[in-house]
């Protein structure tokens, strides 16, 4: 978790987890907007049965265990 601050005077916001946020500072009354430059993605890479990291791509149609295949 993160600590958010106010910009202007420094107080203590909040704490936690966030991409996009808008706080008000209760002591300054200074709308603060905040958010992640680049967040992670939700799921980038999965496992394969045989416990290793494989990429998954859309181009190649390769079908993983218990997936189905998309198709156009």
């Amino acid at each position: 978790m993160q600590e958010i601050r106010c910009g202007a005077c420094g107080r203590k916001l909040a704490m936690g987890i966030f991409i996009e946020l808008q706080i008000k500072c209760a002591r300054c009354k200074t709308v603060n907007f905040l958010r992640v430059e680049n967040p992670k993605p939700v799921r980038p890479e999965c496992r394969t049965l045989d416990d290793t990291l494989e990429k998954i791509s859309k181009q190649t149609g390769d079908a993983l265990p218990g997936r189905l295949l998309e198709t156009s």
